[in-house]
């Protein structure tokens, strides 16, 4: 993935992430689990899945970093409480389909994060294409 810029490999982990998260998602609904707690369980997965592969994939930077770590946990923070409301009004509100809320929610999802990841996140060491 050496010829691949920053955008590109972000869409290929985004791609990877979205296929793990999604999964678990549809898997913890499929399992009798309630939309929300889905969404916890999914989003604890896919958390650790993006921090590991934006970390060695995307930004490129094998340097442990406790602040790295905390900044994109905050990221994420960030992004979780606006899903649930994206969450709460689709399905609530609106009577959406659960997979369909779902599956808009992580697209709304990688937009926040490569705006955060790349501009706080890993923001002093992003250098890296």
């Amino acid at each position: 993935m050496k010829l691949l810029g920053q955008p590109s490999r972000f869409i290929f982990v985004g791609i990877i992430n979205t296929i793990v998260g999604y999964s678990f998602y549809c898997f913890f609904l499929r399992a009798g689990l309630p939309y929300y707690i889905s969404y916890i369980g999914a989003t604890i997965i896919g958390v650790i899945n993006s921090y590991v592969l934006n970390k060695y994939i995307t930004f490129r930077q094998p340097q442990k970093s406790y602040l790295e770590v905390v900044r994109f946990v905050l990221v994420y923070l960030i992004s979780i409480m606006l899903s649930y409301v994206i969450l709460y009004v689709g399905i609530e509100i609106f009577n959406y389909n659960d997979y369909l809320v779902g599956a808009v929610n992580i697209l709304l999802n990688a937009m926040i994060s490569w705006v955060g990841h790349k501009y706080y996140s890993f923001k002093n060491r992003t250098g890296n294409q």
